[in-house]
């Protein structure tokens, strides 16, 4: 029962908290302009711009699977994808605070000790430079 009450004061802890961060994010706006933009947008851009940014993020879970493969663990595929997910997320509330939280996910989820998780981070971001370098 009592960890039933804690995880719904979470629960309402932050949704009071994104409540009061959309507030912030909106007070001031002119909705009549926004419902303008919105409807004069081209539906084809934006469901091809969605698709297009899935995508690299689904890959983006495939690359890290096969960094994590052959240190023994299997991690499905969907649950490296929402570990993504949620460090893109978590990079919105502090900078490279998904790198640690994307670990912690897939932890919690699939049982990959976090120290291995994070030498794959560190191979990911290598990679990642030297994809922009080249």
């Amino acid at each position: 029962m009592k960890k039933k009450i804690i995880s719904t004061l979470k629960f309402a802890l932050f949704l009071a908290i994104g409540g009061f961060l959309l507030w912030l994010a909106v007070r001031g706006q002119d909705f009549e302009q926004l419902k303008e933009n919105i409807a004069e947008a081209k539906i084809f851009w934006v469901v091809l711009s969605a698709l297009l940014g899935l995508a690299s993020h689904y890959s983006r879970a495939i690359r890290w699977n096969l960094l994590i493969q052959p240190l023994g663990y299997r991690p499905r595929t969907a649950n490296t994808f929402m570990a993504v997910m949620s460090g893109y997320f978590a990079n919105l509330a502090f900078p490279r605070l998904g790198e640690v939280s994307k670990c912690a996910v897939l932890k919690r989820y699939e049982g990959v000790p976090i120290n291995k998780l994070l030498g794959t981070m560190i191979v990911e971001r290598a990679m990642d430079l030297l994809y922009l370098l080249l």
